[in-house]
């Protein structure tokens, strides 16, 4: 657990010797999620790196979009560490929101779009 900046409470995490076996395997790699995203919208800008029915998004356009959002959600109050509840939809903006979440170090909770109030209460309070 050496390795893990924002530790949640009841997680049970590798050991540093299992986490080395994972990364000397090439199972794991050293690089997060925002930055390998980062590196794909340097090296392949205009490839696509979303697509959906209504919309497409080149990796420089997913990589700006969510860089402006993880901006947005620190200028809001949210920091490191701190968690978001959202709802994952099936669409682009989710994840645009959930890269988001990792660039800005906010650790997402994800829920099931069909959640309503009573549900998505429920969650907050844990």
């Amino acid at each position: 657990m050496a390795d893990t900046r924002f530790p949640i409470e009841g997680v049970t995490y590798l050991s540093p010797a299992d986490s080395a076996r994972y990364r000397a395997a090439g199972a794991w790699v050293e690089s997060t999620a925002g930055e390998v995203l980062r590196s794909m919208a340097r090296e392949l800008p205009n490839k696509w790196a979303l697509i959906s029915q209504e919309r497409r998004l080149s990796y420089a356009e997913f990589d700006a979009a969510s860089e402006r959002l993880g901006a947005a959600l620190l200028g809001l109050g949210l920091a490191p560490g701190d968690r978001a509840l959202f709802q994952m939809g099936t669409v682009i903006e989710t994840a645009i929101a959930l890269f988001a979440c990792f660039k800005a170090g906010v650790v997402p909770v994800c829920s099931l779009p069909q959640y309503r109030e009573i549900e998505m209460g429920e969650l907050a309070r844990r």
